[in-house]
């Protein structure tokens, strides 16, 4: 029986409801039984469950980011933001330092989850602001900082990166002060459309007097009314009932000419302050949903809001200030909601050594009623929080003044949450090739098989052949299960076809389509490969998919030769191009991780005359057959599947959890992988908790 893999996460169950929380009498009744009584129990209280389970697969912990960041006096990670600019997702560094890595950078630097890389030349001082935004001309990174140059370029405290370069913004921003920064960057459309907002300290933006904070829009910046007396640390997007809104937070005491204390919103036209406001700075802004609704959380210095006790952080629900109860023992610098696996949790870092009577070192969190520390913290400053979901794999990083989290070397930047996945590439010769044609596949007379590619003959007349190719994947699988016991899952792939004795009639296209199928009869109406035949009078003579593969995985060029060349085709781009790239379909990925064999079905549909052949043997006399290149992310911790509630124990209450997903039809109570709740699974079930936890 195949086995379902999971997916590689910090959960098993993800993204669902938080763990049960038996009651006290439940609890009591439940140990009061015995052994004998445990199965009637269980039953008993299948239907009092009122959420099912989530539950941790692996323990969370700080990891280091390699060797981190280095520099020279002032070392120190202002901002933090992860996006994907063509190149994968990352993560991006800002700050203060020379060197990521062992790489050297200029003050900004990416992180892929194995390497660092620099930004081109980098920007020539301190960044303290990044934010993602689109222009109109695809999304790219922008930052903010006391910086003039970006790669040499002349470019004001504010840049572009595309991916490739670094571009200015007009005139960029400039003020008569001796501190003269962007220190928050947001994308925002206030009615206007889609615009890139910065705060800082400064009183002109392109040439145009700008008070502490202005946006870039359509190649030119614009002041927002009289703009704000003083500097503008926080800018975030929060919709308080009444329409989304642009909400800025730092030191000032007015926005717009009016009182707005330290915090103030901008709807579009005007500005208005938050009640009361807040008595003193304001570092840090989050939307955050305890439960109750989503609301704004500020954090920063101030120990009162809006007239009330509110020590470091505080709740706007859109009318009223609130404190959280708990509090803190020092400020708060950088908040950011994220998910490890129990719901999103408002996650604060600063200089806090306490939080609601709980010793943290920098850094905790919050899920809505108390506190809770990440491990002993980090060992100085948290300045910045950055929450990272790529495909799998989820982490919260931290980035400071600290030179460790949870007591190994860290040099500032760290991350929180299972142990970081791993890559790993293995390449698959196929081991089976041939053609799809009335007559099966065709034997050259050496003996050896070959992958025929052919279109229509002329006219349409008579039915032509069809190349497949099948790779056994047993091996692979094998392989992989034993390397990343935690689970894996497809992360990329590439098509490698060797040119050996080929022959072309013409140049032409030639598209990959994926298919389930494994047999050589394309005439059988039984057959998923079956291509129905038309009139030719009326219909030109192409060959038609069947509905479930309705796309191409890849579409490519050939011309006429005979080299012996190796072509590869892969999601970056393919020989002939950038336009030949191998597309990577859900269902593809899946079948790779999930059975032992594939099969890919070659299509001539441009051209009915072109004719080719590619050796399809095993690697011999230097002569190789396709091959499959298939990269996945595998996570090399067991997971404990049997402890479903995530307390780390196997307990009755894993029984309850397991019980309550089966009987909600929830796929993850499929312990058997065969993709169906049966009784097998609670046998499976009762066997993985036999077995223990690794």
């Amino acid at each position: 029986m195949s086995r379902l893999y999971p997916k590689p996460n910090c959960d098993i169950v993800a993204t669902r409801a938080r763990a049960l929380e038996a009651s006290t009498i439940r609890a009591r009744l439940l140990r009061s039984l015995g052994p004998r009584a445990i199965g009637l129990a269980v039953m008993a209280l299948t239907g009092a469950l009122a959420s099912p389970a989530s539950a941790q697969a692996c323990p969370t912990s700080w990891t280091s980011l390699g060797e981190g960041l280095s520099g020279g006096v002032v070392t120190e990670v202002n901002t933090l933001v992860t996006m994907d600019i063509g190149s994968g997702p990352a993560l991006f560094v800002g700050g203060v330092f020379d060197r990521a890595g062992g790489v050297a950078v200029s003050n900004v630097a990416r992180w892929d989850g194995a390497q660092w890389s620099a930004l081109g030349l980098g920007l020539s001082s301190r960044v303290w602001a990044m934010a993602v935004h689109d222009d109109g001309r695809g999304p790219a990174l922008y930052a903010g900082g006391q910086f003039s140059t970006a790669s040499g370029t002349p470019a004001r405290r504010v840049a572009r990166w595309d991916g490739t370069s670094w571009e200015p913004l007009g005139s960029g921003i400039a003020g008569s002060g001796t501190f003269t920064a962007v220190t928050a960057l947001a994308s925002f459309d206030d009615g206007s459309g889609p615009a890139l907002f910065a705060g800082g300290e400064f009183n002109e933006a392109g040439g145009v007097a700008a008070s502490n904070i202005a946006k870039w829009q359509g190649g030119q910046w614009l002041p927002l009314g009289e703009g704000v007396d003083g500097l503008v640390r926080a800018l975030t997007v929060f919709d308080d009932g009444t329409g989304p809104a642009l909400y800025a937070g730092g030191s000032f005491e007015n926005a717009g000419g009016a009182p707005a204390a330290h915090i103030a919103r901008w709807d579009g036209t005007r500005w208005e302050p938050l009640a009361e406001g807040v008595n003193d700075f304001v570092n840090a802004l989050a939307v955050f949903d305890d439960g109750s609704g989503p609301a704004l959380y500020a954090g920063g210095r101030f120990i009162d809001a809006g007239g009330l006790p509110a020590r470091y952080l505080a709740r706007w629900d859109g009318r009223a200030w609130s404190a959280l109860g708990a509090q803190v023992n020092n400020s708060i610098r950088a908040l950011v909601v994220h998910d490890d696996g129990d719901g999103e949790q408002l996650y604060a870092g600063g200089l806090m050594t306490l939080a609601g009577g709980v010793p943290v070192g920098q850094i905790a969190r919050w899920d809505g009623d108390q506190w809770s520390a990440l491990d002993s913290g980090v060992s100085s400053v948290v300045e910045t929080l950055a929450t990272y979901q790529a495909g799998p794999e989820r982490a919260l990083f931290a980035g400071g003044i600290f030179t460790q989290a949870g007591g190994a070397d860290a040099s500032r930047i760290a991350r929180w949450g299972c142990p970081p996945l791993q890559r790993e590439t293995r390449a698959v010769f196929a081991s089976q090739s041939g053609t799809i044609q009335p007559g099966g596949p065709r034997l050259p007379p050496g003996g050896d098989t070959f992958f025929n590619i052919q279109g229509f003959v002329s006219g349409g007349t008579s039915f032509a052949s069809y190349g497949v190719l099948r790779w056994d994947l047993s091996d692979l699988r094998r392989d992989l299960d034993a390397l990343f016991p935690g689970g894996w899952t497809v992360e990329d792939i590439a098509l490698e076809l060797t040119q050996s004795n080929a022959f072309f009639s013409q140049s032409g296209r030639i598209n990959v389509f994926f298919t389930t199928d494994d047999r050589t009869d394309a005439k059988s109406p039984s057959s998923p490969l079956f291509f129905p035949f038309f009139d030719f009078s009326t219909v030109p003579a192409r060959p038609q998919m069947p509905l479930g593969d309705p796309d191409p995985i890849l579409s490519y060029t050939y011309i006429v030769r005979s080299t012996g060349a190796v072509d590869r085709y892969d999601r970056q781009g393919g020989p002939l191009g950038s336009a030949e790239r191998l597309w990577l379909p859900t269902s593809l990925a899946e079948k790779i991780e999930t059975t032992n064999q594939l099969t890919l079905v070659f299509v001539d549909d441009e051209d009915p005359f072109v004719a080719a052949t590619y050796r399809g043997q095993t690697p011999a006399a230097g002569v190789l057959s396709p091959r499959l290149e298939i990269s996945v992310l595998g996570q090399p911790v067991a997971v404990c599947r049997a402890d479903i509630d995530g307390d780390g124990l196997l307990t009755i209450f894993d029984f309850l959890a397991f019980q309550n997903l089966f009987a909600m039809g929830d796929l993850a109570a499929d312990f058997d992988g065969d993709g169906q709740l049966t009784i097998f699974d609670f046998l499976a079930f009762q066997n993985e908790f036999a077995l223990g936890c690794p």
